[in-house]
């Protein structure tokens, strides 16, 4: 994304704020966030059809997985919003997908998200339910225990796997 993409942005996710279904951030956080090069958009003829963020979490500051036998790079999914007049057309699922492979070429092996609204969306796409203690440290102590939202983990292994799970999406 770049400050031209500012505006709308926050015309895209500030009814989903008003309504709960994403966290509220205001103009300024939203400018630092794409200045640092976190959001992501998905545009055609000019017009905003999904956003999202990827953040990667900072090397040696990984989750707490019971199985994990290496120390791995996280990343969090964040506000991944469609257009209305867009949604139910696979935007979410290109913008997920654009991430997951971004992602894997930045090195991270975990991917999760944290959703108080869209949890099956999650689930039909490959993340399980985790809970709360297994975020990276940074993540966890953020966390709003207010808001209450499910956390979802999903591993990532190259993009051969991703190409045969997003065959199965919406399937």
């Amino acid at each position: 994304a770049s400050a031209g993409d500012i505006p709308k942005i926050v015309e895209l996710i500030e009814p989903l704020e008003k309504k709960g279904i994403l966290t509220r951030r205001g103009r300024e956080v939203i400018e630092a966030e794409v200045e640092r090069g976190l959001f992501h958009v998905l545009e055609r003829d000019g017009q905003l059809l999904a956003c999202a963020i990827l953040k990667v979490i900072p090397s040696g500051d990984g989750g707490d997985l019971d199985d994990q036998e290496e120390e791995g790079v996280w990343a969090e999914l964040g506000c991944l919003a469609v257009n209305p007049r867009h949604r139910n057309q696979g935007r979410g699922e290109a913008m997920l997908g654009y991430l997951q492979r971004l992602a894997l070429n930045m090195g991270v092996r975990y991917l999760f998200c944290l959703s108080t609204h869209t949890m099956q969306w999650f689930v039909e796409r490959g993340f399980k339910e985790v809970p709360v203690h297994v975020l990276p440290e940074s993540r966890m102590q953020a966390y709003n225990w207010k808001r209450n939202s499910k956390c979802f983990l999903k591993p990532l292994s190259n993009t051969r796997d991703l190409d045969a799970q997003e065959l199965f999406w919406g399937a």
